[in-house]
C-alpha cells in the first residue's frame, strides 16, 4: 500500500481524513446533545428515561475525548517521521471509537424509541424525539464513514450477472417521492467485480438524489446499464487496444450539480446539501472505490444530475484516468 504524505503538513491522507471525521462526529454528537436538552427543556415532568439518554450522550462525548487524549499521548512518544506507527495508532483509535460509539448509539436509540411510545403522536414533543432519532442516524452514518476510511477499501471480485446489480430497484420502483426507471440492456452479461460495492455506490447516488430533492414530489430517477467499448467519455485516458466496459448511467430530473462543482463534489468533506447533512465523504469514497476497480466516474448533468460510471470487464492496472 502506498501512503501519500501531504508535503505541507506531513500528514497522510488517512490522518487528515480521520481528523476531519473526528470533528464531524463531535459536531453530530453536539447536535444530539442539543436536541436532547431541548426535549428536556419542554418536558412538563421529570423523565428518568430522558435523563438517562442525556447521560449516555454526555458519556459518548467524554469517552471520545479520552480516546483522543490517549492517542495524542502515544503519538508523542513516536518519532515524527515514523508514519506507519503513527497511522497504526490513529487507525486503532478510530476503530475503538467506532465500536464504543456504535454500542452507545444503539442504547440511546433503544431508549429513545421506548420514550416515544409514551408520547402522544402529533405533539411537539413527539416530533422532537423523532428528530433525535433522525440525528442518531446521521451520527451513525458519520461513524460508518470513519470505519470505512480505516478499514480501507477491499475489493472482493466474483462473477455475477449484471442484472443482479439492479434487482432491488426492479422489485421496488417507487421509493419515497421518487419513481425509478430502469433500462438494463446487458442484464444477462456475466461480469467479474465487486457486486456489493457497485450496488452500494448506486444506492448512495439514489439516497443523495432523494436527499437533495426532498421538496420535489415528482422526482424521476433513471438508471441505464449497457456495454461499451472505449467510451468517448474517457477517451483522454491511456486505454490500450479495445477495452470493454460496463457502463452505468444514473440521472434524475432534480436540482443537479453546478458546473463549477462537478469535480468538487468528489472531494472529501464537500457537500452541496443546503442543510450540510451527511459527512461529505460519500462521493469521495465512491470514487476511491471505483479507482480500486480501475473504474471511472464523473458527473456531467445539465438538467438534473448525471453520473456516468465505466467499469472495465477485464482488470487493467495500466489504465490511468485523467479527471479534469
Amino acid at each position: 500500500m502506498v501512503t501519500i504524505i501531504d508535503s505541507q503538513s506531513g500528514l497522510s491522507d488517512n490522518e487528515m481524513l480521520n481528523r476531519g471525521m473526528y470533528h464531524k462526529i463531535a459536531n453530530e454528537i453536539a447536535i444530539l446533545k442539543s436536541i436532547a436538552f431541548r426535549i428536556l427543556h419542554f418536558s412538563e415532568t421529570e423523565d428518568p428515561l430522558l435523563s438517562s439518554i442525556i447521560k449516555n450522550i454526555e458519556n459518548v462525548s467524554e469517552q471520545i475525548g479520552r480516546f483522543k487524549a490517549e492517542q495524542k499521548s502515544q503519538i508523542a512518544q513516536i518519532p515524527h517521521d515514523d508514519y506507519e506507527e503513527i497511522l497504526a495508532i490513529i487507525s486503532k483509535t478510530a476503530h475503538d471509537i467506532s465500536d464504543f460509539v456504535n454500542n452507545e448509539l444503539a442504547t440511546i436509540k433503544s431508549k429513545t424509541q421506548r420514550a416515544i411510545l409514551k408520547i402522544q403522536p402529533d405533539t411537539p414533543q413527539y416530533s422532537r424525539f423523532n428528530k433525535l432519532l433522525t440525528q442518531l442516524e446521521f451520527t451513525q452514518a458519520a461513524l460508518n464513514d470513519l470505519k470505512t476510511i480505516n478499514q480501507g477499501i477491499i475489493i472482493k471480485r466474483h462473477r455475477f450477472l449484471v442484472k443482479k446489480l439492479f434487482e432491488k430497484w426492479e422489485a421496488n420502483q417507487k421509493i419515497e417521492h421518487a419513481t425509478i426507471y430502469l433500462d438494463i440492456r446487458n442484464g444477462d452479461q456475466e461480469f467479474e467485480g465487486d457486486e456489493e460495492k457497485i450496488k452500494s455506490a448506486i444506492q448512495e447516488l439514489l439516497e443523495n438524489s432523494l436527499k437533495h430533492n426532498s421538496d420535489k414530489t415528482d422526482l424521476e430517477i433513471y438508471i441505464t446499464s449497457k456495454d461499451v467499448v472505449n467510451p468517448s467519455a474517457i477517451c483522454n485516458s491511456n486505454i490500450s487496444g479495445k477495452q470493454k466496459f460496463l457502463s452505468i448511467e444514473f440521472s434524475d430530473n432534480g436540482k443537479g450539480v453546478p458546473d463549477d462543482k462537478k469535480d468538487w463534489i468528489f472531494q472529501p468533506f464537500k457537500t452541496t446539501s443546503s442543510e450540510d447533512r451527511g459527512s461529505g465523504l460519500g462521493l469521495f469514497i465512491i470514487r476511491k472505490t471505483f479507482g480500486m476497480m480501475d473504474a471511472y466516474i464523473r458527473e456531467s448533468g445539465k438538467n438534473g444530475v448525471k453520473f456516468e460510471i465505466f467499469i472495465p470487464y477485464e482488470k487493467d492496472n495500466h489504465i490511468i484516468y485523467h479527471y479534469e
